[in-house]
């Protein structure tokens, strides 16, 4: 797929975004996706990291009607550890295992660290959330510009990836159409 050569296909696509008709949109950017990872398979980089972009596949093009969309949860949460460090030297002063200068730092180190990383974590919880449609229309238009805008130096294969990330964006894009507009549904009703 070629942005030159296909946009048509992606020409088509916005529009079955814009006229609402979502199931269309969304059997195309299926097809246009499974293109796309079958064209980038082609090549020898893609053909290493094959059980990569046929888990990407599959999660794209399994999908018989448009899926709900679910935020993914990223928690780096170090203050646990800190917690258990903290009861490691409670349980060593009760059992009296070791020194007991020893089990008070740790019970120290652990409640200190406890306090200062809980906020931190807290604060890195962060759900990735899917952007309004309204968003969509912009991000895709800015990334066919930079793939169109590449560098000549840069490689096929790269160029390929880049046009699959493209194409994400048209799906999440109707994906979040169908999210938002049953949320929009629910709250009039």
């Amino acid at each position: 797929m070629t942005i030159n050569s296909d946009n048509e296909d992606l020409e088509n696509l916005e529009n079955f975004i814009k006229n609402n008709e979502l199931s269309n949109a969304f059997n195309l950017v299926k097809e246009l996706y499974s293109r796309q990872i079958d064209t980038i398979l082609s090549y020898p980089e893609g053909d290493r990291r094959k059980k990569t972009y046929d888990k990407l596949k599959n999660e794209i093009c399994d999908h018989e009607t448009i899926p709900e969309y679910e935020g993914k949860h990223y928690v780096k949460n170090i203050s646990i550890t800190f917690l258990i460090l903290a009861g490691c030297g409670l349980i060593g002063i009760i059992v009296n295992l070791g020194d007991i200068y020893f089990n008070m730092i740790m019970i120290m180190v652990g409640i200190i660290g406890f306090l200062i990383s809980l906020p931190i974590c807290i604060a890195l919880n962060v759900i990735k959330r899917l952007k309004k449609p309204e968003s969509f229309p912009e991000m895709t238009k800015s990334k066919k510009e930079e793939i169109e805008n590449l560098p000549d130096s840069i490689n096929k294969f790269q160029i390929e990836k880049q046009k699959l990330d493209l194409l994400q964006l048209y799906w999440l894009w109707i994906v979040s159409i169908k999210k938002y507009a049953i949320k929009t549904n629910s709250n009039n009703n």
